[in-house]
């Protein structure tokens, strides 16, 4: 190493020398998968909170799509695994109290007009994604060049009237999955009004058996985490580590004029012990490459520049072409390890 002088060798058996090797690769491994799943915990370490008006919520458009759809399970994603797919299809719902499939619908709020802002209206079912999901690969590290190390998929919908559901899986592939044989597993569930997307319970589960909760109790404005001896305050238009983006989503769709290059627009955030005010920040408005060199026009928002106290950061890219669903999803922490997840396109 330059300053240190030159190296000093010393004879080594080379039996010792190539357990040694083996040694390290097998540490360097783990310490990847080690750092897997703290990535994949989408906020990291810190995040503040929501108070929404209680009481139904009328999609009747929404209701006649939903009942109108046949219920099969997931069909499967282009280019996801068959073991991915099955995890996929057999993941257990947290939501042990949906609204019964053939409720009456309610009555529409006369508070949902276009005029409202995104604070005050409650979202039409054609301003939300739609039924449906985002088939990922999951790179460590930057994508480019790199071999994905697990696949999975981002899943959308409506389980019943003014309800929403929405799953992130992945699973780990090649040398990955010896280190994590069980898939991660993130769920939120939550419902539908005044302001957009209302999380009710985000649940996660690691590729280790862990699993951990956070609850949104509107009524007492409390966050109830599994972790956590005592709740943390919730304010209004809180988003948790799956909900942001579908909650971005519909903002930019119903306010483009918000999402111009270098606007920045705040979020409370639940992330997995705290909660805190996110800015998302307006990055660009250009093509994005995949893998396979299909181009998509896409929006790209990042936490960049929040500061030393919170640490990581998140960048998402909106897919104009496709119900601005996340194409590419990057986590990266203060340490500078980074999870990439980008949709499989066929080119």
């Amino acid at each position: 190493m330059a300053g240190l002088g030159a190296p000093h060798l010393v004879p080594v058996r080379p039996w010792i020398s190539w357990k040694r090797a083996a040694l390290i690769v097998l540490l360097a491994h783990f310490f990847i998968l080690f750092g897997l799943d703290a990535l994949l915990r989408l906020l990291g370490p810190q995040q503040l909170p929501v108070s929404f008006p209680t009481g139904p919520v009328s999609f009747q458009m929404l209701r006649e799509r939903v009942s109108a759809a046949p219920t099969p399970p997931p069909q499967p994603f282009p280019g996801l695994s068959q073991i991915a797919q099955q995890d996929i299809a057999s993941a257990p719902t947290t939501d042990q109290t949906p609204l019964p499939a053939n409720a009456p619908p309610a009555a529409q709020s006369p508070n949902s007009g276009a005029s409202k802002s995104s604070a005050e209206r409650i979202p039409r079912p054609d301003e939300l994604p739609g039924v449906g999901g985002v088939a990922l690969s999951v790179f460590f590290g930057d994508h480019g060049g790199n071999t994905p190390i697990a696949t999975g998929s981002i899943e959308v919908s409506f389980p019943a009237e003014g309800r929403y559901q929405i799953r992130l899986l992945t699973k780990a592939m090649g040398w990955a999955a010896v280190f994590a044989p069980n898939p991660l597993f993130a769920e939120t569930i939550g419902r539908i009004g005044p302001g957009g997307l209302q999380p009710e319970r985000y649940t996660h589960r690691s590729p280790r058996g862990r699993e951990e909760v956070s609850t949104f109790d509107y009524e007492n404005g409390k966050v109830v985490y599994s972790s956590l001896k005592e709740p943390l305050p919730l304010e209004k238009g809180i988003q948790d580590r799956l909900s942001f983006m579908i909650q971005l989503a519909w903002m930019l769709k119903i306010e483009p004029e918000r999402f111009s290059v270098g606007e920045s627009i705040l979020l409370p955030m639940a992330g997995r012990n705290k909660v805190e005010r996110v800015n998302f920040t307006v990055i660009s408005e250009s093509d994005i490459v995949l893998p396979g060199g299909v181009i998509v026009p896409a929006i790209h928002l990042s936490t960049f520049g929040r500061g030393e106290r919170i640490k990581g950061q998140i960048d998402v890219w909106l897919d104009r072409t496709d119900r601005l669903m996340p194409v590419r999803i990057r986590f990266e922490e203060a340490r500078g390890q980074i999870l990439d997840l980008l949709a499989v396109r066929s080119p």
